[in-house]
């Protein structure tokens, strides 16, 4: 076992040996920057660099993140908005994310195997199909095919389990008792879109 030596320092760029320490994140007012073999891992509080793995619940916070997954099982909540400007590897777990977001970055993806966002996904659009894998406590996904987009168009999309609002024109013996909500922010324009919502595991009570 080599031996194990820690140096700390309020100010500067001095490195530790942390061997077999395990690493906590201080607080907002004594935010550290990590530093490996050179390699700068994660600077100032809130923000994060990397390639998380959730395996559980353990609570995602705000930031800046290369690549995440979240395993089979895993059922993390969210602390702020995360930024996935990688890859988010969906294998089975449940992302719930309150009155949060999960955003994806501009050169971002998603692979989706099994499992899903429950609650608000945010993407910038590009021509062609964006998927959202979004849902309740069902999935209940969308693809905007988009066309003409020039500039930066954000979309942020989630469903709700409810019936669909009163006046929506829409047949009350042939609904189903989800609906979803997909919102433009950011200054891009586009020519045209369709939309495709898969209600495959809702009901129509």
């Amino acid at each position: 076992t080599p031996a194990a030596t820690q140096t700390e320092a309020t100010a500067g760029s001095a490195l530790a040996d942390l061997a077999y320490y395990a690493i906590r994140q201080g607080t907002a007012g004594n935010a550290p920057a990590l530093t490996l073999d050179g390699i700068r891992l994660s600077t100032g509080w809130g923000t994060a660099t990397g390639n998380p793995l959730y395996s559980d619940n353990t609570v995602i916070a705000v930031g800046n993140y290369n690549n995440m997954s979240v395993l089979s099982g895993a059922t993390p909540a969210l602390t702020g908005n995360p930024t996935i400007n990688g890859t988010l590897t969906l294998s089975g777990g449940v992302v719930t994310t309150g009155a949060n977001k999960v955003i994806i970055g501009s050169g971002g993806s998603v692979n989706r195997t099994a499992g899903y966002i429950s609650g608000n996904m945010q993407r910038t659009a590009a021509n062609g199909n964006n998927s959202f894998p979004i849902g309740t406590t069902v999935y209940t996904p969308v693809t905007i095919n988009m066309t003409g987009v020039t500039g930066a168009v954000d979309l942020t999309a989630k469903s709700t389990n409810g019936n669909p609002a009163s006046g929506s024109g829409i047949d009350q013996t042939k609904k189903v008792n989800h609906y979803w909500t997909v919102t433009k922010s950011n200054s891009g324009t586009f020519t045209n879109y369709s939309s495709t919502f898969d209600f495959t595991n809702t009901t129509n009570t």
